[in-house]
């Protein structure tokens, strides 16, 4: 029902019910399907021109290190549509980037943040200086994607280094 609008649940009301389920679902397959193959588009972070949409050069950042000391656990990977129902206790949570619509993390006893986006002054940071939680902000999307396809990283805050351990 979350790929569908309004439009396309009113403009199904008035057919059969099961041919209007048998549309909807289509509908919604549809636009999940289109959903992903949009994800597969990388564009630039700022766009200034068009030029900027067909050609750019994807820089390195220097992510934001919160926190003290050297903390390993399990990645566990957070999207807008990938909320896993397990235990988020004592693992390091990704996030593409932290809004405080991700305050609920924060009712886990999460090991540590990694996000692609962010800085020093975000929200997320104040949060995890606050309950004391190591965190990696702004990370890019190069260290970000390599940092997905772990199992288990190791963030050295005083080091300022990101480590893959399996």
């Amino acid at each position: 029902m979350s790929w569908l609008s309004l439009e396309d649940l009113l403009s199904e009301k008035t057919g059969s019910e099961p041919t209007s389920a048998v549309i909807l679902k289509a509908q919604s397959t549809k636009k999940q399907n289109e959903w992903g193959n949009l994800q597969l588009l990388s564009l630039n972070d700022v766009i200034c021109s068009a030029d900027d949409v067909y050609s750019f050069r994807s820089v390195s950042t220097r992510p934001n290190f919160i926190g003290k000391g050297r903390h390993r656990a399990a990645i566990q990977h957070l999207t807008l549509t990938n909320i896993p129902h397990e235990n988020l206790d004592s693992c390091i949570i990704c996030i593409e980037f932290a809004d405080p619509g991700w305050d609920w993390v924060f009712t886990h006893h999460i090991a540590g943040v990694i996000t692609q986006y962010g800085g020093p002054n975000s929200h997320i940071a104040v949060r995890c200086a606050e309950f004391g939680i190591p965190a990696v902000l702004g990370c890019g999307q190069r260290l970000f994607n390599s940092v997905l396809n772990a199992r288990q990283v190791e963030v050295d805050c005083d080091g300022e280094t990101i480590e893959v351990v399996c």
